[in-house]
């Protein structure tokens, strides 16, 4: 476990991933590594500020507060923890985070969905948007 922020800050400026991905993985992380209830709400406290921050910096293109997004995502995090994690996390168990994979999925269910209400719509004789509502019903 890293102790010190300046550690923290020098292992992510050696990551190939923008600071969003970063966060991904975190969220997904702080899942899997944290158990108090405390825990996971400073965690993801902090989580929400860094994005907050990021969407700051895009907005108004000032990026001075990719600094605090930095240190809330990076140290904010690292403090979350109360005491020793008393899980047994293997290695094999962290990986990509899927959230962006099953935001792909669903939006490929409804865009074919879409597809077929809109080939059925014709013969139906009613329109495109009712025959997906029939379908999710």
């Amino acid at each position: 476990m890293l102790k010190s922020t300046a550690q923290i800050f020098d292992k992510f400026d050696h990551l190939d991933l923008k600071i969003e991905e970063f966060l991904l993985w975190l969220e997904d992380g702080v899942t899997k590594e944290y158990s108090y209830l405390q825990e996971f709400a400073y965690a993801y406290e902090n989580l929400g500020d860094a994005d907050i921050f990021l969407h700051r910096i895009m907005r108004r293109q000032h990026w001075r507060f990719f600094v605090y997004a930095k240190l809330l995502a990076l140290a904010g995090v690292n403090k979350a923890r109360i005491s020793a994690n008393k899980k047994v996390v293997s290695y094999g168990t962290y990986g990509k985070p899927d959230l962006l994979l099953k935001i792909w999925s669903a939006a490929a269910k409804r865009k074919k969905m879409q597809g077929i209400a809109e080939q059925t719509s014709n013969k139906m004789h009613t329109s495109a948007r009712l025959e997906v509502l029939r379908i999710y019903d």
